[in-house]
């Protein structure tokens, strides 16, 4: 009976390891270092989007303390693709603003990233406009 039990907690502590080592894997696929243009368009192609490298723009932005109503809804787009902004209030990120040249009509789409410290923070696509939208970077 003793060694059906040490053997059974031996099992449970393996499945143990071998889940944490998972999820510490799933967390680094999305630690992308996004320090060079040639990152940035690498990162949208695999993600099925073209850009112009010689058109991205950046700009400094604060993530406000206090989320709104429009900020709540917006993380909840960065929370579908496994991002969260919460631990990320009342910080300086990157805003970096990429056109994208194959979206599927004729709107000027841009894919925005968000950058912490060369790590992709959050994404999404953005088309201003009458028919305008915000949603997942990984929408096609």
């Amino acid at each position: 009976m003793k060694k059906i039990i040490i053997i059974v907690i031996l099992v449970l502590s393996a499945i143990s390891v071998l889940l944490l080592v998972k999820k510490i894997a799933d967390n680094k696929k999305r630690e992308i270092n996004l320090c060079e243009t040639d990152s940035i368009v690498l990162y949208l192609k695999n993600n099925g989007w073209e850009t112009d490298p010689e058109m991205i723009a950046c700009k400094n932005i604060i993530i406000p303390y206090e989320f709104n109503n429009i900020y709540i809804q917006y993380n909840s787009i960065q929370k579908q693709q496994g991002f969260n902004l919460e631990k990320y209030k009342g910080s300086s990120v990157l805003l970096t603003i990429c056109p994208v040249t194959n979206y599927h009509d004729d709107s000027k789409v841009y894919a925005e990233l968000l950058i912490k410290e060369n790590r992709l923070i959050g994404a999404d696509l953005k088309c201003s406009g009458a028919n305008g939208f915000i949603k997942p970077l990984n929408t096609h």
